[in-house]
């Protein structure tokens, strides 16, 4: 069934506005004035995912009550309205948060607190930053957030969508589980072959990466025009986590490539974003990214078997600290071919680099996979909230798809997920064979695959 826009909403579903349905908790702007204690002290860098019941820094309720700081009960469904807007969060425990949140207590005989959640979250951050206006600060106030208007089916009808909407957040949560489990075991096998480069207990010699440089140059200072198909662009935004990033790409055509042959990539090149934000990231280029260009950052050509070596090196907490340092400006961070010419790492032998470098391009193949699988899992979860906020879950008629056939498509997906995180898990243990080394996972967060209070 499709919604006209008439809004000719399944039966007993309405439109209101939030403060209709809950009760609303304003912290105080006060900070603690001390930080110890079992209650969590929520802050945004705390919100990372659909729950919250742990934060950085916990703190007394005598102290949350010397700066009037107010309680947030369990099921209460955390708002940003500052800084980053609209994160959202249901606690699954007793917690405190600044006054970059709102705490929104659902009158559980109309709204449940997840539902709730859902129905923010997939508002979109594009919708509360039109909220907030033109403040310079990215706020929005009580009374707008208190007018946020969204459709309210009935309580039973809002649990079956919860429901659904589980399901496919799980398959989400285990495209996501095999991405961390990539990057952990990597991690895993790089301190079990070259040992911690804090301490060097293999005892390398230490070397500048100068030593092992072929060339090194600048991109380009004057951006080519873009448009919306060609060759790649790569820049600053898309290196991340020592990986390049399709989203936000944008493209140049033949012409303006011509006008810029030193930008010119190849695969095995490292590219070190060189300023803003992410100054010292890396990342090689993969044969995907072959005879592309990149854009105002460093080029670096190394023989290609030490390229993965330096690039896991640099974008670790190790080389984040040695790199940090240096970008420091009176502006904005910046580092330049020289400073990265007198990096010092241990350099182990050729052959273990090696070695390490065909373990890396054996996962980039299966990353790749992985994230376009992550992808699809999130494009299937916002579309089911999208189909699920205007009642298009809701059978009406002999011509709605039932939801079984929904139901079946998640289903499907899960099994392919978890068969495919197996053969990841398979894949390690096969590196690890082939490495000869005792390279183990290490433990990750367990991911959690239920709604409190909907199982």
């Amino acid at each position: 069934m499709t919604i006209t826009e008439a809004n000719k909403w399944p039966q007993g579903w309405q439109w209101v506005e939030i403060k209709d349905v809950v009760d609303i908790i304003v912290p105080t702007r006060d900070k603690p004035k001390r930080f110890i204690g079992d209650i969590p002290w929520v802050t945004l860098p705390d919100i990372n995912d659909f729950f919250i019941s742990s934060a950085k820094k916990f703190i007394t309720h005598e102290d949350a009550t010397e700066v009037s700081n107010r309680l947030m009960p369990p099921q209460t469904v955390l708002l940003s309205c500052a800084g980053s807007l609209g994160k959202v969060a249901v606690t699954t425990r007793t917690v405190y948060a600044n006054q970059q949140f709102y705490g929104l207590v659902a009158k559980p005989n109309l709204i449940g607190p997840v539902f709730l959640a859902l129905g923010l979250q997939r508002l979109g951050e594009d919708f509360f930053l039109q909220l907030a206006g033109i403040s310079t600060v990215g706020f929005f106030s009580k009374d707008k957030a208190l007018g946020i208007r969204m459709i309210l089916p009935p309580l039973a009808e809002q649990k079956r969508i919860v429901v659904i909407a589980q399901k496919a957040d799980r398959l989400r949560r285990t495209r996501r589980y095999a991405l961390q489990l990539s990057d952990t075991y990597l991690r895993a096998v790089f301190l079990e072959m070259f040992g911690s480069p804090v301490t060097n207990p293999k005892g390398w010699d230490i070397e500048d990466i100068g030593s092992q440089i072929i060339s090194i140059r600048y991109g380009t200072s004057s951006p080519p025009e873009y448009q919306q198909n060609g060759i790649p662009f790569i820049r600053a935004t898309n290196i991340k986590k020592g990986y390049i990033q399709s989203e936000g790409m944008v493209y140049i055509s033949e012409n303006e490539a011509q006008k810029i042959p030193k930008c010119k990539v190849k695969a095995g090149d490292l590219i070190i974003v060189r300023s803003g934000v992410n100054t010292g990231d890396s990342a090689v280029v993969t044969e995907l990214y072959h005879g592309t260009y990149a854009a105002y950052d460093l080029i670096v050509e190394l023989p290609r078997i030490q390229a993965y070596y330096y690039n896991f090196l640099i974008n670790s907490d190790y080389g984040k600290a040695i790199i940090e340092p240096l970008t420091r400006r009176a502006g904005q961070p910046h580092i330049n071919a020289e400073q990265v010419s007198s990096l010092r790492f241990p350099l182990p032998p050729l052959p273990l680099q090696e070695k390490f470098a065909q373990i890396v391009q054996k996962f980039d193949r299966l990353r790749t996979q992985q994230r376009e699988a992550d992808r699809q899992a999130e494009h299937l979860f916002q579309t089911l909230l999208h189909r699920a906020f205007r009642g298009e879950l809701t059978s009406q008629n002999a011509d709605d798809e039932p939801e079984s056939v929904l139901l079946e498509e998640i289903r499907a997906q899960q099994a392919k997920a978890e068969a495919e995180a197996k053969a990841a898990t398979q894949a390690m243990d096969d590196a690890a064979d082939y490495l000869g080394t005792k390279a183990k996972q290490q433990d990750i967060e367990p991911i959690q695959l239920k709604f409190p209070g909907f199982e």
